[in-house]
């Protein structure tokens, strides 16, 4: 899981564009305009879960 989400994920979003515009598919290359509304989704889920993390976090230590 860690190399999918820090390997295989991130390389998908950074080649979708150029693919697309090698393949020349005009519909694909549009929602490829999406990318970063995606990716400033997917930091804001991240923040809000660690947030939320740490909320709920007890500390075994004084």
């Amino acid at each position: 899981m860690r190399i999918v989400l820090t390997v295989a994920l991130p390389y998908a979003f950074m080649s979708f564009l150029p693919a697309t515009a090698l393949l020349q598919d005009r519909h694909l290359w549009q929602v490829g305009l999406l990318t970063p509304l995606v990716a400033a989704y997917c930091l804001g889920l991240g923040a809000w879960l660690f947030r939320r993390g740490l909320v709920r976090y007890e500390s075994s230590g004084h």
